[in-house]
């Protein structure tokens, strides 16, 4: 993998952290930095970068379909 691929690749891993922060936040669902990281780096390390529906629709089409399939935090009723 050349340089310039590397550097593409960390910097739509970056964005990608930063649109699954952002979506979680925004459905109130919980999510960690470290978590985002983790999760940014495995859907990374597996995506073709030359797909044309990911070039079309980015890292925030994709942080927003991972947010939505995920969990939502279960409210804890007391007695």
């Amino acid at each position: 993998m050349s340089q310039e691929v590397k550097d593409i690749r960390e910097q739509l891993t970056r964005d990608l952290e930063k649109s699954l922060v952002y979506f979680a936040n925004r459905q109130n669902k919980m999510l960690s930095a470290a978590a985002a990281t983790a999760i940014a780096k495995r859907v990374m390390e597996k995506i073709d970068l030359d797909n044309a529906a990911f070039q079309h629709k980015g890292t925030s089409w994709l942080a927003r379909l991972i947010i939505d399939n995920f969990p939502v935090p279960t409210a804890e009723v007391k007695p």
